[in-house]
């Protein structure tokens, strides 16, 4: 199998650079139990809402909630995904790698992370923390299969990329945006 992609739509990839591809990354909040500004963070972060008073509310609850390791780590989560919204991708990677220091073992922390490499233009570093988020089983491996497709694109590598995308349409039949991905290649048996 021999995997292109469209032209047209190669060339304005490419003169758009790495930071147009970087919304095309998926990332979502993390789950938490606490209460308080801990869960409005999550909800925010859940539902894209990405403004500068969700970022202080996940700010004020790392400061000031008693959070338990998990719930803090899920909060650097959160906080970061606002942070991608927003296209801080310092600033979320910064958050991600947090969570990740305090429980290294939640896969959403590095998936997430994925997509801030994305956004930073090292689509290298993105495949790798893809393939860990991936190892370690996360709530929705779609977005770490979309990520690492979107990554291996930028790195070069198509045919990694279009199987990426095929697998994330496999776990998430109903999720337009690996679907729309695939509309830009053309498969060619060898």
């Amino acid at each position: 199998m021999t995997c292109k992609r469209i032209p047209a739509v190669l060339a304005s990839l490419a003169a758009l650079a790495g930071v147009a591809l970087a919304p095309s990354a998926r990332a979502d909040g993390y789950i938490i139990s606490s209460g308080g500004l801990a869960r409005s963070c999550y909800m925010a972060a859940r539902l894209g809402r990405a403004t500068a008073e969700s970022v202080d509310q996940c700010t004020a609850s790392l400061a000031n909630d008693p959070l338990d390791l998990r719930d803090r780590a899920g909060t650097f989560i959160n906080r970061g995904t606002l942070r991608l919204h927003q296209k801080a991708w310092v600033l979320a990677l910064a958050d991600f790698d947090a969570a990740i220091a305090l429980q290294p073992k939640i896969g959403e922390g590095h998936v997430n992370r994925a997509a801030a490499l994305i956004g930073l233009a090292r689509p290298a570093e993105a495949v790798a923390a893809s393939d860990l988020g991936l190892s370690l089983n996360p709530s929705e491996p779609e977005k770490a299969y979309f990520n690492r497709a979107t990554a291996r694109e930028l790195t070069g590598d198509v045919e990694g990329a279009y199987r990426d995308y095929m697998k994330a349409v496999e776990l998430a039949p109903g999720w337009d945006p690996p679907k729309l991905e695939l509309k830009r290649f053309t498969v060619t048996p060898k």
